[in-house]
């Protein structure tokens, strides 16, 4: 998925190719599926107006299954794409484990694609289809991706491809085309104004002069408004306007090269320091999913990146940060463009436009070579070669041949297609002759443990090393000589998580890895050699604190570590003094730590007091921003959170203390954004010892607060002096759920910004407790309330008069939800009169009947899931059984 935020200019073609999707009309021929296209040449924003499209809020209602494929035109794609097709279906259509796609062959994919995709209606996007000059060879697999969507969609299911070539669009039998042309004049401009000066309202006449000329050689590329508009923007000066205008001698036939030529253009005019970590993305295939902190590791390793400089009030900037600011300039550019993985996932990643990795590619030359299953043809790699991909079948044969002549090499990619029959040679005497490379990413599973063992010992300026491990990577294997390494990546190892011997090798390795910055590893790191890591910033997944090895004092003299840091194993430390000896309190770049002991059945008076003392000694620097501590057992709270210890703490959560009953002044704490509490099963009151000496405002920065499954909680008491403090005077977020004893409202400001509210109760008691009226002060203002969730609960039939009086105050109310009401019969009285209600959202609820008239007249969608369909009707209608 693209992440483009506004659209100019297709308005019509967006609505057209809406109405085109939502087509149910029947077509001339017995198929289940119909073809939609976009076409139009390169740059001109087929990609945006098919996002715009895919996230219609219409759109996604029709369909009950979207996924979106980046197409290209090499034959293994096939493969990768029904993989992609299948991550994309939600998991209640799909039960499949997505670690093991990757493992399984063609035939097994289709299976499994043909599980998510029978009976559903669902929209699927192949965008960037591959043009005429490939199609010969790729229509064979353009049918059986068609066959296995048309055999197993629901009727009106719809493909939307979005394609270069007009040729192709007519080879897909398309019931409905867009061709996208270039933007007009008056469009055009304010798209390019927009991106060459922003939000600047007081514009240089001048500067709008030029931009107005330059805005005119570009014929209405929206790729080359953003690009060249973002080079501009940059400088907003004159004379380096003039510049980028003067230099603007490119034929005036811009269906050619022009689009081509501007790019260039805007390459040429990047500062020095960044041309070579822009070109340097042209060793990877189109469409590669760049991590920003991946790139920023590999400039790195190639000396990309300039010395350190000092940052705000002495601050010591690292080359990460420094690599990072390029990265942010040259996304600034529209050189890098964010995707996510799905509209609602958290995982981003960034990607280069086609066009642009063209210049990249062109600009390159000789020094960045990239060799793929689909060339046919057996490669001549230049001797000048500096970064060689090789993404083939033979590869091994390709580097053997002419592995003597490439005297320069700095990167070497190897990534061959999944299943490619790799015969296992004598890599070290290919290898040996790699003294100079820097960058070694070795994604050949079948024998990438041979390059562990026998082969990067040879390579001594090495610093950047990821493999996928085979499954003998529990052998000792190389590292002696591997002092320069800063970032190691070993993924999807197969071996038991508590082998020894590998643990004892890896042990020996650390030891030889003074400079490593970064470690990215597949399982737990309960390693005894890790603490003489003293350079490291990252440390991935885990750190376990093992009965025998990986001692907790392991983490010692790692005080460079940053971001995140979870522990394990807590249960292993013996007492406050051990603890310490992890000196977390010295850890001044740590931003997230996680403290987590194993769930425990059984306690007594000495694991209790042994737990509250290795707390106590797990004390973390003040510049920790979000602290989270899990299955703890002790009655206390450590006395370190407090506003002296963690002045600068955002976020904490407690989650399965059990027996905590004490908490230190988190009302003091400046900061504190994000408060929750989960499975505090002994907790029954939150006294006055939660406010400490706040004598004005208590939580003063509170957001969200979460209270959930606290089972014996009865009251969280006003602080002492009435009045005269003010609580939560921010809160945003209220979620109470399972609190079945609580029985009074939660003392926050009357006037705070409360807008989400979700609240359930699944208890055989209710007596006492009403959803809505008791966990919100009487007099709480709900005009800004725009969400509330109910449930999951039971014994709740119908909503009392209150409750109906209550929900009357809804005014602002947008999106309302129940949730696993599983006595619920009607929904309430007054809903029909909420002026602002856009969505319902039912689910679970499988007793509740309602009429379709009883709904408010602004209601914009009704989804109602798991036998709830049959329980809306119209007036005089029965209620279907």
């Amino acid at each position: 998925m693209a992440t483009e935020t506004q659209v100019f200019g297709r308005c019509s073609e967006i609505n057209q190719l809406i109405d085109m999707l939502l087509d149910t009309s029947t077509s001339d021929t017995d198929d289940n599926i119909s073809v939609v296209s976009i076409a139009g040449r390169r740059g001109v924003g087929k990609t945006t107006v098919a996002q715009s499209v895919y996230c219609n809020r219409k759109v996604e209602k029709h369909f009950d299954l979207k996924a979106w494929i980046c197409f290209k035109s090499k034959p293994f794609q096939l493969r990768i794409s029904m993989i992609d097709m299948t991550r994309s279906a939600p998991m209640e259509i799909s039960d499949y484990d997505n670690d093991l796609l990757d493992l399984l062959d063609l035939d097994r994919i289709e299976e499994i694609l043909c599980e998510v995709l029978k009976g559903n209606k669902y929209l699927i996007v192949l965008d960037s289809v591959w043009d005429e000059r490939n199609w010969k060879e790729m229509r064979s697999y353009w049918l059986v991706l068609y066959a296995i969507f048309d055999q197993l969609g629901k009727e009106g299911s719809k493909i939307l491809v979005t394609t270069c070539s007009h040729d192709v669009a007519n080879y897909l039998n398309a019931r409905g085309a867009i061709v996208l042309k270039c933007l007009k004049d008056q469009v055009f401009w304010k798209l390019f104004r927009s991106c060459a000066f922003g939000d600047d309202a007081n514009l240089s006449e001048n500067l709008e002069c030029i931009g107005q000329e330059i805005s005119n050689k570009l014929v209405g590329l929206p790729l080359a408004a953003k690009v060249v508009g973002g080079l501009l923007h940059s400088r907003m000066e004159e004379h380096y306007w003039r510049d980028v205008l003067d230099n603007m001698s490119w034929q005036q036939d811009q269906e050619t090269d022009g689009i081509l030529t501007s790019l260039r253009l805007s390459y040429e005019f990047l500062p020095q320091h960044l041309k070579p970590c822009f070109l340097y993305c042209s060793l990877f295939p189109e469409e590669h999913r760049f991590e920003k902190d991946a790139l920023v590791h590999y400039w790195m390793a190639l000396d990309y990146i300039g010395s350190c400089a000092e940052g705000g009030e002495g601050e010591k900037r690292t080359p990460e940060d420094v690599g990072r600011d390029y990265f942010t300039e040259l996304q600034h550019r529209s050189f890098f463009q964010k995707r996510k993985m799905l509209e609602t996932s958290k995982t981003e990643f960034y990607v280069t436009h086609s066009l642009l990795h063209d210049v990249a590619k062109f600009v390159a030359g000789d020094v960045i070579y990239r060799y793929e299953y689909g060339n046919f043809i057996r490669p001549r790699i230049p001797n000048e070669v500096c970064h060689l991909y090789l993404g083939s079948t033979d590869w091994v044969n390709v580097l053997r041949r002419q592995i003597s002549e490439v005297k320069k090499l700095q990167s070497l990619v190897v990534h061959p297609p999944p299943y490619t029959d790799s015969t296992v040679v004598d890599l070290k005497a290919i290898f040996t002759a790699l003294s100079n490379v820097r960058i070694l990413i070795f994604l050949d599973q079948d024998v990438a443990t041979h390059v562990l063992t026998e082969c990067v010992d040879s390579m001594l300026q090495l610093r950047y090393l990821e493999v996928a491990g085979g499954a003998e990577c529990y052998k000792p294997w190389g590292g002696n000589h591997l002092c320069h390494l800063q970032v190691l990546k070993v993924t999807k190892i197969k071996y038991r998580l508590d082998d020894i011997s590998f643990g004892s090798c890896l042990t020996q390795v650390f030891a030889k890895l003074n400079n490593l910055r970064h470690l990215y590893m597949d399982f737990y790191s309960a390693v005894s050699g890790i603490g003489l890591l003293t350079s490291l910033q990252e440390l991935s997944r885990v750190f376990k604190v093992g009965e025998h090895e990986g001692k907790i004092s392991q983490l010692k003299h790692l005080n460079q570590l940053r971001g995140s840091l979870l522990i394990k194993g807590l249960e292993n430390v013996r007492d406050e003094r051990e603890a310490k000896e992890a000196m977390l309190e010295n850890k001044e770049y740590l931003e997230k730590l996680d403290l987590c002991w194993s769930p425990a059945d059984k306690v007594n008076a000495a694991s209790i007091e042994r737990n509250e003392n290795v707390l106590r000694g797990l004390q973390p620097h003040s510049n920790l921003k979000e602290l989270k501590i899990i299955s703890y057992w002790g009655p206390m709270a450590p006395s370190w959170i407090s506003e002296t210890k963690l002045s600068n703490i955002e976020r904490i959560e407690l989650f399965g203390c059990r027996i905590m009953q004490v908490f230190p002044p988190l009302g003091e704490l400046p900061l504190l954004r994000v408060l929750r509490l989960v499975n505090l099963d002994f907790l029954e009151y939150i006294g006055n010892e939660v406010y400490g000496k706040a004598d004005d405002q208590a939580f003063p920065m509170l957001e969200e607060l979460v209270l959930l499954r606290l089972l014996q909680l009865k009251e969280w008491s006003e602080p002492k002096g009435g009045g005269k403090i003010t609580m939560m005077p921010r809160l945003r977020i209220l979620e109470i759920q399972q609190c079945r004893e609580l029985k009074l409202p939660i003392p926050f400001a009357l006037d705070s910004p409360l807008g989400e509210f979700k609240v359930g109760l699944y208890s055989p008691k209710l007596k006492g407790i009403s959803l809505l009226t008791t966990y919100i002060p009487v007099n709480c203002k709900l005009s800004g309330l725009k969400i509330l969730s109910i449930g999951p609960t039971s014994k709740v039939e119908r909503f009392s008069g209150d409750e109906n009086e209550w929900f009357e105050r809804l005014t602002s109310l947008e999106e309302l939800r129940f949730t696993d009401c599983e006595d619920l019969k009607s929904l309430p009285a007054t809903l029909r009169s909420l002026p602002s209600l856009k969505r319902l959202h039912i689910d679970k609820c499988r007793q509740i009947h309602f009429l379709l008239e009883e709904l408010p007249a602004a209601l914009e969608e009704l989804n109602m899931i798991d036998n709830c369909l049959q329980q809306a009707t119209s007036a005089g209608a029965k209620p279907a059984e």
